[in-house]
């Protein structure tokens, strides 16, 4: 499957997803791309201590700072 890396639908207007609106909306891709990382780096999206995981920190698809 040849997706695009990233990707954001308004689901309640474009339920199948053909609207990619990751361009008109890239602050709205940072802040949910900090959210993930942050999962990422704590293992975990609950709250409690950091977690290890199982894939390590780094994942090529995340947009890492450099």
């Amino acid at each position: 499957m040849n997706l695009p890396t990233t990707q954001l639908y308004d689901l309640d207007t474009d339920p199948k997803e053909s609207n990619n609106l990751h361009t008109k909306h890239p602050e709205i891709v940072e802040q949910l791309t900090a959210v993930f990382r942050k999962f990422v780096e704590n293992g975990r999206s609950t709250p409690g201590p950091k977690q290890a995981n199982h894939h390590g920190t780094h994942w090529e698809t995340i947009p890492w700072p450099n």
